[in-house]
């Protein structure tokens, strides 16, 4: 996992900005276009977002999606997002998004 780790660091161009780039710490990296996790986004949202571990549970009960097959599921997600409140969204998150939708805006 290191050495993928550093192909990617090397790839996006952001192993300056890393302190470690076999193992980057989590956070947005160049300008909030990259935005890299501890281990798995699922343990970063748990941990960062109030509700998110229940509401997913609760999202994939209503869509009949078995969690402990399927743990990745678009619909499961979005509706997971539509649960909870966005003003309690990581703030890390937000500031990815905000760039992905400024950066869209400009290629319109």
């Amino acid at each position: 996992m290191a050495k993928e780790n550093d192909c990617m660091s090397q790839y996006f161009r952001i192993e300056e900005e890393c302190v470690d780039c076999r193992w980057p710490q989590a956070g947005l990296y160049s300008n909030n276009t990259i935005f890299v996790v501890e281990d798995n986004l699922e343990e970063f949202m748990k941990q960062k977002w109030l509700g998110w571990e229940d509401a997913l549970s609760q999202s994939c009960d209503e869509l009949n999606i078995d969690k402990n097959r399927n743990k990745k599921n678009e619909m499961a997600y979005r509706l997971a997002v539509h649960k909870l409140d966005i003003k309690e969204c990581p703030s890390e998150i937000v500031a990815f998004l905000e760039t992905a939708m400024s950066a869209a805006r400009r290629i319109v």
